[in-house]
C-alpha cells in the first residue's frame, strides 16, 4: 500500500509575512497539520532551520497511526544555500519507513555542474545548471516567486530521480479557509497537468504569512486521496494568527 508517495508532491511552502524586498534571507519557522492519507488520519511537520554561511535545512516528516500504532512513516531533507535571492540545493534525502519502503538521494555538485541521484538500486548523474532545485527546496523558491502579486503562473525545473522534471503552477483564485487556529486568507495555486489527466494537486497559501501552506489537497492518478490542513505555525518566533 503506497501511504506516502503523495507526500513528495506537497509543493508549496513557506516562511512568514512577505519580506521588504526581493532577495532577503528566508526566516525559520515551524508549522504541524492534521493529515488523511487513504483514508487514514496523519500528521505532518514542517521545519525550516538556519545553519552557517547563508546555509539552510528544511525538513518535513508524516506519520500515519492506526489504533496508537505506527504503520507508516516519511522523512525529507534538503540542505541548501540562499544568497541574494538564489538557491542551491546542495544535499536532498527522502526516506519512507513501515508498510511501505522508499530511499532516495541527491548529491549536488556545482563545481562540476552534476547532481548524482540514487535510490536503493540505481544511480543516475545528471548535468545541471543554476535554477535547478530538489524536490523539497523548490518549494522555498516557489513562495518567494509568487510573493510577488503580478506573477500567475511559473515553471520550476527539479531532480526526480533518473531526469529533470519540468512542473507548471498557476494562481488560480482567493479564498478564506478555516483551519485548526482559525480563518486565514489565501491564494489558491494548482499544478497544471497534461489534459485529461486524473491527477490533481491544489493548495492554499496564506497571503498574509508569507505564503505559508494552509491546506493542501491531492488525487493520484488510482483516485486516492491525501488532504493537510493547518493546526499551528511559529514563525521567526511569531505564532501565526487568524487573519483579521
Amino acid at each position: 500500500m503506497k501511504i506516502f508517495t503523495v507526500w513528495a508532491l506537497v509543493v508549496i511552502l513557506t516562511t512568514s509575512w512577505v519580506p521588504d524586498s526581493v532577495g532577503q534571507e528566508p526566516l525559520t519557522y515551524q508549522a504541524k497539520y492534521s493529515a488523511r492519507a487513504v483514508g487514514m488520519s496523519a500528521t505532518a511537520e514542517r521545519k525550516l532551520e538556519s545553519m552557517d554561511n547563508s546555509r539552510y535545512l528544511l525538513t518535513q516528516s508524516m506519520t500515519v497511526r492506526v489504533l496508537g500504532a505506527t504503520l507508516g512513516q516519511i522523512l525529507e531533507t534538503s540542505q541548501f544555500t540562499h544568497r541574494d535571492g538564489n538557491l542551491l540545493p546542495e544535499m536532498y534525502r527522502y526516506l519512507q519507513t513501515g508498510i511501505s519502503k522508499r530511499e532516495e538521494e541527491v548529491e549536488f555538485d556545482w563545481n562540476q555542474h552534476v547532481a548524482v541521484s540514487s535510490d536503493k538500486d540505481n544511480q543516475w548523474q545528471l548535468a545541471i545548471t543554476p535554477g535547478i532545485l530538489d524536490k523539497l527546496s523548490f518549494q522555498l523558491h516557489l513562495r518567494e516567486t509568487l510573493a510577488n502579486e503580478e506573477v500567475r503562473e511559473m515553471e520550476i525545473r527539479m531532480v526526480d530521480a533518473s531526469e529533470i522534471e519540468t512542473h507548471l503552477y498557476r494562481v488560480t483564485g482567493a479564498e478564506a479557509v478555516e483551519t485548526g487556529l482559525g480563518v486565514l486568507d489565501c491564494i489558491k495555486v494548482e499544478r497544471i497537468r497534461e489534459p485529461g489527466s486524473a491527477r490533481r494537486t491544489t493548495f492554499w497559501l496564506a497571503r498574509d504569512w508569507d505564503l505559508l501552506l494552509v491546506k493542501f489537497e491531492q488525487t493520484s492518478g488510482s483516485g486516492s486521496e491525501t488532504s493537510l490542513l493547518l493546526e499551528e505555525a511559529v514563525i521567526a518566533g511569531q505564532v501565526v494568527i487568524p487573519s483579521p
